[in-house]
């Protein structure tokens, strides 16, 4: 967007330039010096700088890489806490003494793991619908037609 904003103020600067710019270099090319002898001007050449305008192919492979981003996100969250879930897992059956405490650990970690990916599955739904590519527009392009008359 800045770029957007900066190549618009530098458009406007440089059409204003030569609107002033103008008329007094169209005022000084018919007049001869003072001493009689023709003016010859010369003007700086100009560049004129269109602005790039996003194709919709363009537009969908940065919706993409967004999406792609947040989805990445998501799944790295979900991979942190599995892991997690997992450490606190392992200390709790190291440590346990009991069977019971063993199966208490264990239903710890799946009402731990079932959360996960219940979070994880509404962040995702949350996100939204994956960008679908644009649909092609083919211009109907009708063939040549020679009629030929005959005398």
């Amino acid at each position: 967007m800045r770029v957007l904003v900066r190549g618009t103020a530098a458009g406007l600067a440089l059409v204003a330039t030569l609107a002033m710019a103008a008329p007094a270099v169209a005022g000084a090319q018919g007049q001869g010096s003072a001493k009689g002898g023709p003016t010859t001007t010369t003007s700086a050449p100009v560049t004129t700088t269109t602005l790039a305008t996003e194709t919709p192919m363009e537009l969908y492979r940065a919706a993409l890489r967004a999406y792609n981003r947040e989805l990445a996100a998501i799944n790295k969250a979900f991979a942190t806490a599995i892991a997690a879930d997992k450490a606190a897992l392992n200390t709790a059956l190291k440590n346990a003494r009991r069977p019971i405490q063993k199966i208490l650990a264990r239903q710890r970690f799946n009402a731990a793991r079932a959360a996960a990916v219940l979070q994880r599955q509404s962040a995702i739904s949350a996100l939204g619908a994956k960008p679908q590519p644009p649909v092609a527009h083919h211009v109907g392009v009708t063939p040549p037609t020679t009629t030929t008359t005959l005398p």
